[in-house]
């Protein structure tokens, strides 16, 4: 095993596509995050109930990010984690979890499942809410690929009106986006 300890910076990823999950790898190692698969997290949890491993963290704590080949298997996968089971949270702490999405419209999809899964365990929502410093509400973090690209979309468009180059434009993005320029080009993730 790994021992008792983790890395500060350990996400598990959920996906169904070793591809993504190991282009994942290759993109968060540079930041100084270590990625682990769920197998690999259960058999740290198995460690950590030995009294010898009593030091390690937390798993329900770690962070998940999932994305899976299909946005519905996505939702569905997020909706298996986070639901509540008969007056038990669920198998991970909403807050720290993230879907990655690659069409908008499926956001509000989840952000309405993820309400509806809460509304029907209203009373452990409120245990939660009450755990949580004031104003804070437990949120599922959703990224949307497609909203990622919109919004650089019209910053890109917007530098056009205003006269920038081709190059102007390209230098820019070059220098906003060079600290994971050097894992890109050999980061493909299969749609």
């Amino acid at each position: 095993g790994r021992g008792s300890s983790l890395p500060g910076n350990t996400i598990v990823v959920e996906s169904d596509s070793p591809e993504r999950f190991n282009a994942l790898g290759r993109v968060l190692k540079p930041f100084g995050y270590t990625v682990m698969d769920p197998v690999e997290a259960e058999e740290l949890e198995v460690a950590a109930a030995r009294p010898r491993d009593r030091d390690a963290a937390p798993l329900e704590r770690l962070p998940r990010l999932v994305h899976c080949m299909s946005t519905a298997q996505t939702i569905a996968s997020v909706q298996a984690l986070v639901a509540p089971r008969k007056g038990l949270r669920g198998l991970v702490d909403v807050r720290r979890c993230c879907a990655l999405l690659d069409r908008a419209e499926s956001v509000d999809a989840l952000e309405d499942a993820h309400d509806e899964a809460h509304s029907r365990h209203a009373e452990l929502v409120e245990e939660l809410v009450e755990r949580l410093p004031a104003g804070e509400k437990p949120a599922l973090n959703i990224v949307c690929t497609a909203v990622l690209y919109d919004d650089l979309l019209r910053q890109v468009r917007e530098w056009a009106r205003l006269g920038h180059s081709p190059a102007e434009i390209q230098a820019e993005l070059d220098a906003r986006f060079a600290r994971v320029a050097g894992v890109l080009g050999d980061v493909s993730f299969v749609k």
